[in-house]
């Protein structure tokens, strides 16, 4: 949306991942693209960076996870990796509101703060470090200015459990979910409409009543907080079902004996819905837990998954102490 605020004739196509896929995919990018951004992720992809370089391709990342060293081929603009900059707290919606501030600066323009609804959105659904007065500025000033039609009509939604009051509890347990369980188990389908939705289209799309044979248009943010309150109901009935039955093989194998839970997931529980899984088990067991399956990808006999600490417990940060021990 910026980028066409900046540049109208500019001729831009995003790409929706597969799943909670992150990064650079080279294979999706045509030849002749010019210049390609990556929101949120990207900074480590040195051998992506150089291939898309040598073809004459651009690159732009806008991130803010750690990173050893910066690219020799890319754009990164990256808090982790700026000694100047103090706040490392920002995520990727709020590193994205930096560098539009920063554009503004060098073209004269004042359009970055019309987006500070979605910095808000963005930074609270990640679970930004609001003690930081910066990250915590924007999270509260965004939810003051709620302009975004599909986030007005999410927003009254929720108004019943969240009794009209926007703060940043009520969006990170009430309103962010709806959006989550899109990518999680949403249709390549509906995440493209909540991605059209986002992007500000006014378009109409059809909708047909349960019950009725006709079809009517609907505004399409209308359409979007419908799919999104259905996605979060279906996401709910899948992971209570992989959830009790990953609980049942807990329980027949004592696996409560541990101090860190580890359970064999395959079969049970789709990719996209690990980290949710594992983050319940977490708070109902009160001790870590890591939600493994086979991962061919990686070669034979390797596992992948989730791995979640309990905050309330020894270890609450488990994958800093799995680094710290070389357990991963």
């Amino acid at each position: 949306m910026y980028d066409k605020k900046i540049c109208p004739k500019a001729n831009i196509h995003y790409r929706i991942q597969d799943g909670k896929e992150h990064g650079i995919f080279i294979d999706t990018i045509p030849d002749d693209v010019d210049l390609v951004i990556i929101p949120d992720a990207g900074s480590s992809q040195f051998e992506e960076h150089e291939a898309l370089n040598k073809r004459g391709t651009e690159i732009i990342v806008i991130d803010h996870h750690e990173c050893e060293r910066v690219s020799e081929h890319a754009i990164v603009v990256n808090n982790q990796l700026s000694p100047n900059y103090s706040n490392k707290t920002l995520t990727g919606a709020g590193m994205a509101y930096k560098f539009c501030q920063a554009v503004d600066e060098k073209l004269n323009k004042n359009e970055a703060e019309q987006f500070l609804d979605l910095v808000s959105i963005g930074n609270i659904a990640d679970s930004a470090d609001s003690r930081n007065l910066e990250t915590r500025y924007f999270m509260n000033e965004g939810l003051k200015k709620i302009k975004h039609p599909l986030l007005k009509k999410l927003f009254k939604k929720q108004e019943f459990s969240t009794k009209g009051d926007k703060n940043i509890q009520n969006t990170q347990f009430l309103f962010n979910p709806l959006i989550n369980a899109a990518i999680r188990v949403g249709s390549s389908e509906e995440k493209n409409q909540m991605m059209r939705a986002f992007l500000l289209s006014k378009e109409k799309v059809p909708y047909k009543k349960r019950g009725q044979n006709e079809t009517e248009l609907v505004s399409i943010h209308d359409d979007t907080v419908r799919i999104l309150g259905n996605l979060k109901a279906k996401q709910k009935r899948i992971a209570d079902a992989a959830g009790a039955e990953i609980k049942n093989r807990i329980e027949e194998k004592n696996l409560t004996a541990n101090k860190v839970l580890i359970v064999y997931i395959e079969g049970i529980l789709d990719k996209s819905l690990t980290g949710l899984v594992a983050n319940q088990l977490a708070e109902e067991y009160k001790k870590p837990v890591l939600l493994a399956r086979n991962d061919p990808e990686k070669g034979k006999d390797i596992l992948s998954g989730s791995i979640r600490g309990y905050d309330k417990g020894f270890i609450k940060d488990f994958k800093k102490e799995a680094y710290r021990y070389w357990i991963i």
